[in-house]
């Protein structure tokens, strides 16, 4: 479940990162394209989270299922992959908590 390991806590137990909102386009290599992300999101993450998305869509065309949307769940935020040709466009959404 690589997936899950993107967002475990790699840094000191003190420090509060907060969650950018916006999307980005990955190309069928999992390349970074396009993105609506703030800089201060890590490309490496980017990237990875990219990757994933990819193998992901094809293995499920391997498998000869139709997937065509990915909707990963967390406390904190949602993500949305949606296939676009071999690629994908990945949304990345903040819940916001309290009143």
């Amino acid at each position: 479940m690589g997936i899950l390991n993107l967002f475990r806590r790699k840094s000191s137990k003190n420090e509060l990162k907060s969650i950018p909102s916006g999307s980005f386009t990955v190309d069928r290599n999992g390349d970074f394209l396009v993105s609506t992300l703030s800089q201060k999101f890590s490309p490496e993450l980017n990237h990875e989270l990219g990757n994933l998305v990819v193998k992901t869509f094809r293995s499920a065309r391997n498998a000869d299922l139709s997937l065509n949307e990915l909707k990963i769940v967390f406390p904190g935020v949602d993500i949305t992959a949606k296939e676009m040709r071999g690629g994908a466009i990945i949304f990345i959404k903040p819940k916001k908590f309290g009143n």
